[in-house]
């Protein structure tokens, strides 16, 4: 497998960076704080998502390469297998999944097994390896190699770990001992102190020791409860003359109210009597006032009678006078006229002044006769209005009070036969009520008390209630105090059932302590196990393998590698003498950690996949140097090598000994 390209759109520091890689050896050139590790970082990440778990570490490597003020957390990387399959993945790291896609562009993500917590396993499927593997052996990051430089014996740990466990970070001893330590804070012995098992043993005995202490309540209860249904039965029968009783008063509440409204009639009905004859009264003073004042009104139409005879031949009269002074003045107009035209026609001034003379004549004469048709037309008439109307208008008045006092009379009347026949009605209504109500109660409460008999009495009625109703609080009181006492110890008999609840919980807690405990002794000895099954079978072939490697890169100068119980990792020089690991040069014991990363390289994989080097020769001299580029060269012929370096000594190496290589510099 190798990989092609990589588009890193937003990532740490880079935004919008694109680099292309070949087959062979590929060189990443840049300066210190450049970015090389934030390149290395995100490859893997493309294949394994980027880490955002806050338990492990409070900044992650999310946090630490989020590209804060960026619009994406992105990028894509090219790769190809071994057997010629191109694909691309696409990774939003806000994202758990990415997006892979074939040489199609097909987008194939959903053939791949997916988890939340990991996210999508695509490529651990195509190529056997996960994250961790890929990281303990193939990919180196910068510091890995020279994790402490004035400590060997760490280094030496390291390599004692991968050489014994394949993981450079896992020690034997120290999973056994982390085992034991995980057994003592996780589970506890009967040694330990404030551990799980000690906790839950103190617990248990404490549960047992309440429960025991409240058992004497249960019988308690059993007390109560049998009393509360002694005075619940007692009480039933006095319960039922009650309701008896209640509901017969509703009876005669109902009667009382029907009777209540008939007495509201029967008031009102003597009321309309009284009314009757004020009524009455009024009417006959009424009739005599109007019997006077027909009487005076006759006189004054009698009155009026001679008066209009009277006044008819005053009229007749003046009507005479004025036609006759209304021919006098015609014929004196004329007359008039004819002297005064003969004068003015004689005698000039004297005839003016005679004509003046007949007009002024002839014009009073014309108001005297307008007078009298006045006089003829208004003056009677008005006296004839006036004289009879008043009277009239009177007795006109009385009638109508008469009327209204005969209508309240019909009124009156028609409401007393109403009365009667509500207070009929309702006399009825009583009578049936107390029949039809009472024997439907004596149906209902039929063969349950002998008592119903006088309760029925309405004398004793109240008596008889108020009877029932203190015997039913004193019945209530007495269940009161039971039921509150009950109230009172139920908690601690609920209490006895949760601590047995709770001691079933301990028990399960127990169990599962001891199954832990188990798995924890189990893991120990299958560890013990792994481990001396590594011993005798896998440890002599990884040795194996690990000298040959070694040998390589020293060029003989150390030719085995072994491991013991008594002194760890051993080497062997080219003399035969045999050194501990930890008496070697930091130069070699870099040497001999990328040898064994190489020697696990070949077994981590079922594709072949690219070596990733983040500075790991930066403390080699010019001959180790050249030894292990000329090894790389020659033994990974058919895998992808990137070099990370801020140096130009691996390229003057490579150049010198002609040997091809892609640069890419930051």
């Amino acid at each position: 497998m190798k990989i092609d390209k990589i588009q890193i759109n937003d990532f740490g520091r880079f935004s919008n960076k694109e680099i292309d890689f070949k087959d062979r050896i590929n060189i990443i050139k840049g300066n210190n704080e450049a970015g090389k590790s934030t390149i290395q970082k995100f490859i893997v990440s493309m294949f394994y998502g980027i880490s955002n778990d806050k338990r492990k570490s409070s900044f992650t490597d999310y946090d630490k390469y989020y590209p804060w003020g960026k619009e994406s957390f992105s990028g894509k990387l090219k790769y190809t297998l071994d057997n010629g399959r191109k694909f691309e993945i696409y990774r939003d790291f806000t994202k758990k999944v990415p997006i892979l896609y074939n040489d199609n562009a097909e987008d194939i993500t959903n053939n791949y097994n997916s988890t939340k917590s990991k996210g999508s396993s695509f490529f651990e499927e195509q190529t056997g390896i996960d994250e961790l593997t890929m990281t303990s052996s193939i990919v180196t990051e910068q510091g890995n190699v020279i994790v402490d430089q004035d400590s060997e014996n760490f280094m030496i740990q390291k390599i004692a770990n991968m050489a014994e466990t394949g993981d450079e970070k896992i020690s034997y001893e120290k999973a056994q001992s982390f085992l034991t330590k995980k057994r003592n804070e996780e589970v506890g012995t009967v040694k330990t102190k404030n551990r799980p098992i000690n906790i839950i043993n103190k617990e248990k005995r404490e549960c047992l020791e309440e429960k025991n202490e409240l058992e004497q309540y249960n019988d308690e209860k059993y007390e109560i409860e049998e009393r509360i249904n002694d005075i619940k039965a007692n009480n039933e029968e006095n319960n039922l003359l009650l309701k008896f009783a209640t509901e017969y008063k509703k009876t005669i509440d109902k009667v009382e109210d029907i009777r209540n409204k008939a007495d509201i009639y029967t008031e009102n009905k003597k009321n309309n009597i009284r009314k009757k004859e004020e009524i009455e009264d009024r009417k006959k003073t009424i009739e005599e006032e109007l019997e006077i004042a027909r009487k005076e009104y006759d006189e004054l139409t009698k009155k009026e009678e001679e008066e209009k005879n009277k006044r008819n031949l005053e009229e007749d009269r003046l009507k005479e006078l004025y036609k006759k002074r209304k021919k006098a003045f015609l014929c004196l107009s004329i007359l008039l006229l004819i002297a005064s035209v003969i004068f003015i026609t004689v005698i000039y001034p004297v005839g003016i002044i005679g004509l003046f003379t007949t007009l002024i004549s002839i014009i009073i004469g014309i108001v005297s006769n307008k007078k009298i048709k006045y006089k003829i037309d208004h003056q009677l008439e008005y006296e004839e209005i006036n004289y009879s109307n008043g009277k009239k208008e009177e007795i006109e008045s009385i009638e109508s009070k008469l009327k209204e006092e005969e209508i309240k009379l019909e009124i009156i009347s028609k409401n007393n036969s109403e009365i009667d026949n509500k207070i009929s009605e309702y006399n009825i209504k009583i009578s049936e009520l107390k029949k039809e109500d009472l024997n439907e109660l004596l149906k209902k409460y039929n063969g349950i008390s002998k008592k119903y008999n006088e309760i029925i009495k309405e004398d004793n009625l109240k008596d008889s209630l108020r009877n029932i109703e203190n015997k039913s609080n004193e019945y209530n009181l007495e269940l009161q105090k039971y039921e509150y006492r009950k109230k009172y110890i139920m908690p601690k008999i609920e209490r006895i059932a949760e601590l047995q609840e709770r001691l079933y919980e301990i028990e399960e807690k127990e169990k599962e302590l001891e199954k832990e405990s188990k798995a924890i002794a189990i893991a120990s000895d299958v560890l013990k196990d792994s481990y001396d099954e590594m011993k005798k079978f896998v440890l002599p072939k990884f040795t194996d393998d690990l000298s040959k490697t070694i040998s390589k890169i020293t060029n003989d100068k150390y030719k085995k590698v072994v491991t013991n119980d008594k002194e760890g990792l051993i080497v062997e020089k080219e003399n035969g003498e045999y050194i501990p690991a930890k008496a070697l040069s930091i130069g070699t014991i870099d040497q001999l950690y990328l040898s064994l990363r190489f020697a696990i390289a070949e077994k981590t994989s079922k594709e072949v996949m690219p070596i990733i080097l983040d500075e790991s020769f930066a403390y080699y001299d010019t001959e180790r140097l050249n030894n292990i580029l000329k090894y790389i060269y020659d033994e990974f012929k058919n895998r992808q090598i990137i070099l990370f370096t801020c140096t130009s000594r691996e390229i003057e190496q490579l150049d010198k000994m002609k040997i091809e290589y892609s640069l890419i510099e930051l």
